[in-house]
């Protein structure tokens, strides 16, 4: 059961930075001033970008962790999950609008994600 949960919870935090990393990149394009090099040099870019990258890197060496137990046609299905964390987290944090349509669209995915681990807890 302790391995059960510690894969898993690896496997949340991977998705949450993920979603994270998403935020941060949208926040660091509001600040790009250009598609040139020093646009991408500036330092009001590079405050956000840096750190979204290195939540970027970490959500990699922590999906490869979660990889290493967990087999990935079931840990993928997880992944999507981050289809409806980060419009919903844009909504509080970048005071974006979400569709009913989207809604209807995020209830889809998670009774998808929910019907995967129900078949891979049933194994």
């Amino acid at each position: 059961m302790l391995k059960f949960l510690s894969d898993y919870g690896l496997l949340v935090f991977t998705v949450l930075s993920l979603a994270a990393g998403q935020i941060l990149f949208k926040v660091a394009s509001g600040r790009l001033q250009g598609v040139g090099v020093s646009s991408f040099l500036n330092t009001n870019f590079l405050i956000i970008m840096v750190p979204a990258l290195i939540v970027y890197a970490i959500a990699t060496i922590t999906w490869i962790l979660v990889l290493r137990t967990m087999p990935l046609s079931t840990a993928y299905v997880f992944v999507a999950l981050a289809f409806v964390i980060v419009p919903v987290a844009s909504i509080f944090i970048l005071r974006e609008t979400v569709t009913p349509i989207q809604w209807a669209g995020f209830f889809l995915i998670c009774a998808g994600v929910g019907l995967a681990g129900m078949s891979q807890l049933a194994k």
